[in-house]
């Protein structure tokens, strides 16, 4: 899993750069910088949506993998944890007035996991080839970590983890499972991902708050559509 550990050095060591780089970027800076964020997020997501073989699938893995979510409150309980590690980071580091250690967490994780890369790269490895695309989106994680924490602070490290976590399991199942994976399989698990972005994107242009991640369980039940009426 070497593209997926190198894709978690990137995040923390972008971290630590965007620490030292926060006293050069006024608020008007970063505010635009999330915007052209934001606005990227959604393009990228769109462009990956309309690939799908089956919209339906998309809209019904969506609903009933968004009410999974709720039922299980995905969201609350990734904000606890990511609560419960800032109490321990506040003992050994000062957290200044105006970051939000969940909120850098929740962002920088929902960016870096749902996206195509994230999937799309990590299957990559699971088949054997070489981590070229998860190489690329090191690279991309870097930067949007690093342009993060010098805002919203360090809890964006803290995301290094569920990256590190999902995508070496997607790599680790598809390296035991390799014909299952089926060229359609895999577009319509990344158009899932895509239209995830999107909700990422909306959440960071403060548009509408969505829950993205109560929606994860989508991800699943995509595979299982897809096996069922595509495959």
């Amino acid at each position: 899993m070497l593209g997926t550990l190198l894709n978690a050095v990137a995040i923390i060591l972008a971290t630590f750069i965007g620490l030292k780089l926060k006293k050069y970027f006024s608020k008007k800076h970063t505010t635009m910088i999330f915007q052209c964020m934001g606005l990227f997020a959604i393009s990228m997501g769109m462009s990956l949506v309309i690939k799908t073989n089956d919209f339906l699938g998309i809209m019904l893995s969506l609903i009933f993998g968004g009410i999974i979510g709720e039922i299980l409150d995905i969201e609350k309980a990734l904000d606890k944890f990511s609560k419960q590690i800032e109490k321990k980071v506040k003992k050994r580091i000062k957290i200044k007035k105006g970051e939000s250690f969940t909120e850098a967490f929740m962002i920088t994780t929902l960016i870096s996991c749902v996206g195509s890369l994230a999937i799309l790269g990590a299957i990559e490895e699971g088949l054997g080839s070489f981590p070229k695309l998860l190489m690329i989106k090191s690279s991309l994680d870097f930067f949007t970590s690093l342009v993060i924490a010098t805002t919203l602070g360090v809890g964006v490290a803290l995301a290094a983890l569920p990256v590190f976590v999902y995508q070496g399991l997607i790599t680790l199942i598809v390296k035991f499972n390799v014909s299952f994976f089926s060229p359609i399989l895999i577009n319509e698990i990344s158009a899932m991902g895509g239209l995830l972005l999107v909700g990422v994107g909306i959440n960071i242009l403060e548009i509408k708050k969505i829950k993205v991640t109560n929606m994860l369980p989508s991800l699943i039940l995509i595979v299982v559509y897809a096996k069922l009426f595509l495959c």
